[in-house]
C-alpha cells in the first residue's frame, strides 16, 4: 500500500526491504537470514561492520510484475510471486563498493536525458559501455518472440495440411482398392458403419497414436486434442462424401447408364 511504499523509499543505513509473496509468510525469517547474508557478502571489507536489517513486506501471489528483461536466455517479461530485494544509496552510502559488486551488468534509470547530463558533468562517459532504451529493447525482444512463434507455427501448419492431404489420398486409395467388396456389401444391405467400420477404426487408432506423440513433444493437451479432432472430422466428412459419390456411380452402372 501507499504507506509501505513510502517506508521503502526512506530506507536508512544498513536497511533493506524484502518483498515476499504471502504464501512464504511462515518462512519469512528464513528468507530474511538468507538475503541479509547474501547482501553482506557483497559489502566491501571496510564496510563489513555495517549492521544489516531487512524489513519484510508481503505482496500478492496472484499479481504479475513487469520487468524489462534484457537477458537473451529467457524472454519472460512478467514474474509471478517473485522475491524482491530493495536497496537504496543510503543503505550502504553513496560511494559504497557494494554497488559495483551487486550491479555488474545493468543499471536502470528513469530519465535518460538526466543520466547523460550527469555523465557529462562528472566526465564518466568513458566508463559506460552503452546506454540503451529499455522500451526500445523490449519492443525488439517482442518482435523477436513474435518471429519465433511464427517460425514455430509454420512447420505445424504445414504438417496439418500435409496430414489432410494424406487422409484424402488414403480415402481415394481405400475406395479404389476395395471398390468391388464395398459394392457387394452395399448391395447386401450393409450400412455406412458396417461398410467402413474397420477402416474408421484404423484411422482413429492412428490419430490417437499421433496425439500421444504430439502431447509428448508439445506438452499441450488442448492443441494436440484439437488437431486430432479436426483431422478425424475432416476424415469422416471426406469418407462420407466419397462413399456417396461411389454409391451414385454404382447405381448408375446398375441402371445401365
Amino acid at each position: 500500500d501507499f504507506n509501505q511504499l513510502e517506508e521503502i523509499k526512506q530506507l536508512g543505513k544498513g536497511e533493506i526491504a524484502l518483498l515476499l509473496p504471502k504464501s512464504l509468510q511462515n518462512d519469512a525469517s528464513v528468507y530474511q537470514a538468507y538475503f541479509e547474508d547474501m547482501v553482506g557478502k557483497l559489502l566491501a571489507d571496510g564496510e563489513g561492520s555495517i549492521s544489516l536489517h531487512s524489513n519484510v513486506y508481503y505482496i500478492s501471489d496472484e499479481k504479475r510484475w513487469f520487468i524489462y528483461n534484457h537477458t537473451p536466455i529467457n524472454y519472460e517479461q512478467f514474474l509471478q510471486a517473485p522475491l524482491i530485494v530493495v536497496l537504496s544509496p543510503e543503505s550502504f552510502e553513496e560511494t559504497s563498493y557494494f554497488w559495483e559488486n551487486a550491479l555488474p551488468d545493468f543499471v536502470f534509470f528513469k530519465d535518460k536525458e538526466m543520466l547523460e547530463q550527469l555523465l557529462d558533468k562528472y566526465n564518466l562517459q568513458n566508463t559506460i559501455g552503452s546506454l540503451l532504451s529499455s522500451k526500445q529493447h523490449y519492443n525488439t525482444l517482442r518482435k523477436n518472440v513474435q518471429l519465433e512463434i511464427l517460425m514455430t507455427l509454420s512447420p505445424t501448419i504445414l504438417g496439418i495440411f500435409t496430414s489432410i492431404l494424406l487422409f484424402n489420398t488414403m480415402n481415394l486409395l481405400y475406395f479404389e482398392t476395395f471398390k468391388r467388396e464395398i459394392a457387394i456389401k452395399r448391395i447386401a444391405g450393409m450400412g455406412f458403419i458396417e461398410l467402413h467400420g474397420s477402416y474408421l477404426g484404423e484411422q482413429v487408432g492412428s490419430a490417437l497414436i499421433g496425439m500421444g506423440l504430439a502431447m509428448f513433444m508439445t506438452k499441450s493437451v488442448i492443441v494436440s486434442l484439437g488437431v486430432v479432432v479436426a483431422l478425424l472430422i475432416n476424415s469422416w466428412m471426406l469418407l462420407n462424401n466419397q462413399a456417396k459419390r461411389e454409391e451414385k456411380i454404382q447405381l448408375s452402372v446398375l441402371n445401365g447408364r
